[in-house]
C-alpha cells in the first residue's frame, strides 16, 4: 500500500512522510471532509481502512469531489449505507437524478447529510420536471430546519439553472426568510441580471451596505456585469 500524499502539511523538507494510523485517519475525518480533494489526496492512499464504515463514508465524499466516482462505487458496500445517502450522492455525480432519488431511502440523521439529502431532493426534481416534488422537498427542509432561507436558495437557483421564471417567486421568498440576508440578495441580483432586469438587479444590489468575505467579492462581481 502506497503511502504518498499522506498529509495536508506542505512542506519543502526531505523527510519521509509518516505513515498514518487508523487512528490518525478516524481524528482528521472532519477535515478530510471540509476539503474533499485534498481528503481524497490522503485516503486514497489509505483505502485499507475504508473497512471501517466510517472511512469509507468519508471516502466516497472526497471522491466524488475529486471527480472519482469509479473509486467511490467501489467502495460504497463498505460504508452501510442505509439512508441510501452516498448512493444518491454517486448517481448524482454521474448525471442520473431519477436514480439519485430512487437510490435515497431517507432523510439521514446528519445535520450535513441532511442538507445534501434536502439539496439532492430539489435539484433532481427539477432537473427531470417534477415541479410539485421539488416544491414539497423545498417545504420538507424548511420544516426540518425553521427560519433558514437555504431551502428555498436552493430551489431558486435550481430553477434559474434553466432560465425558469419561477426562480424569482422563491429568491424572493429567500431574501424575506433571511431578512434581507445578503447572500439571498445576490441570487436575486445574479437572476435578475441574466433575465435582462438590469435596473432591478442594480437596485438590490444598492440596497446591500455591508457585506464581508466572499459575498463582497460577488456584489463586485454582479455591479461589474452591470457597467
Amino acid at each position: 500500500m502506497s503511502h504518498m500524499n499522506s498529509t495536508f502539511v506542505d512542506t519543502q523538507c526531505s523527510q519521509p512522510e509518516a505513515v498514518l494510523s487508523l487512528r490518525d485517519i478516524l481524528g482528521q475525518l472532519d477535515q478530510y471532509r471540509s476539503r474533499p480533494v485534498k481528503g481524497f489526496d490522503v485516503l486514497r492512499d489509505y483505502t485499507d481502512y475504508c473497512v471501517d464504515p466510517r472511512v469509507a463514508a468519508v471516502f466516497i465524499e472526497c471522491a466524488v469531489a475529486a471527480d472519482r466516482v469509479d473509486l467511490a462505487e467501489m467502495v460504497l458496500p463498505m460504508a452501510q449505507d442505509k439512508t441510501g445517502i452516498f448512493g444518491a450522492m454517486i448517481q448524482m455525480a454521474k448525471g442520473n437524478p431519477k436514480q439519485a432519488l430512487d437510490a435515497l431511502n431517507t432523510i439521514p440523521d446528519d445535520p450535513r447529510h441532511q442538507v445534501y439529502a434536502y439539496g439532492l431532493r430539489i435539484q433532481a426534481n427539477v432537473m427531470i420536471r417534477q415541479y410539485d416534488a421539488a416544491s414539497k422537498a423545498v417545504f420538507d427542509w424548511a420544516t426540518a430546519m425553521p427560519l433558514s432561507p437555504q431551502p428555498f436558495r436552493t430551489m431558486g437557483n435550481a430553477l434559474a439553472k434553466r432560465n425558469d421564471p419561477r426562480a424569482e417567486r422563491w429568491f424572493e421568498r429567500a431574501v424575506n426568510v433571511s431578512g434581507g440576508g445578503s447572500g439571498a440578495v445576490l441570487d436575486m441580483a445574479a437572476f435578475l441580471i441574466k433575465q435582462g432586469r438590469k435596473t432591478e438587479a442594480g437596485g438590490r444590489l444598492d440596497s446591500l451596505e455591508y457585506v464581508l468575505g466572499r459575498n463582497k467579492r460577488r456584489k463586485m462581481r454582479l455591479q461589474r456585469e452591470l457597467a
